[in-house]
């Protein structure tokens, strides 16, 4: 890596290539002509850039990532959320389910399944004992169909239950 002062350039002129012609002259007059090829960096404090900074060929696209092909690799598809029926996203969207579930959170804020266990856990969520499907079932608003719970122990319920409908990957 070659350092230039401010004093010591002359002209830096940037050709057609990927390359700089720096023309430096010294105090006595004697000019010397170089050619410097972009890889490398040259350091002009307050000019160029500083040491450590990588530096790009000036004819060289920079293709997006999102546009280079791979063969090798399946192309991703996008995420379609979690398969939930659209009568039940209108039931958790809703003034009472969403006042149930903070009345239910403010009465009993610890997790009841660790109180069982004689634990002290924050509740993360409000659970039905008896799964909803659609929200129209007549035990979807009843407080003795709720229960507190931590995140551990809704996701053992939940997946105990088979309830939670995720994307599943699949194994090649």
């Amino acid at each position: 890596m070659a350092t230039v002062s401010k004093d010591d350039l002359c002209r830096v002129h940037r050709g057609n290539g990927p390359s700089f012609r720096l023309v430096l002259c010294d105090p006595d007059g004697l000019c010397v002509l170089a050619d410097i090829r972009v890889f490398h960096c040259v350091v002009v404090p307050g000019l160029l850039p500083a040491p450590g900074s990588r530096a790009k060929p000036l004819n060289v696209p920079t293709i997006p990532k999102s546009q280079k092909k791979r063969p090798w690799m399946p192309g991703r598809k996008p995420f379609e959320g979690y398969k939930e029926s659209p009568e039940l996203t209108v039931f958790r969207n809703s003034k009472r389910w969403r006042g149930l579930r903070k009345l239910k959170a403010t009465r009993s804020s610890l997790c009841e399944d660790c109180e069982d266990k004689g634990l002290t856990v924050v509740m993360k969520h409000v659970d039905h004992i008896k799964p909803i499907k659609t929200g129209a079932e007549p035990w979807a608003l009843e407080w003795n169909n709720l229960r507190s719970r931590c995140i551990p122990c809704h996701n053992k319920k939940t997946g105990a239950s088979g309830a939670m409908v995720t994307n599943s990957k699949k194994k090649i």
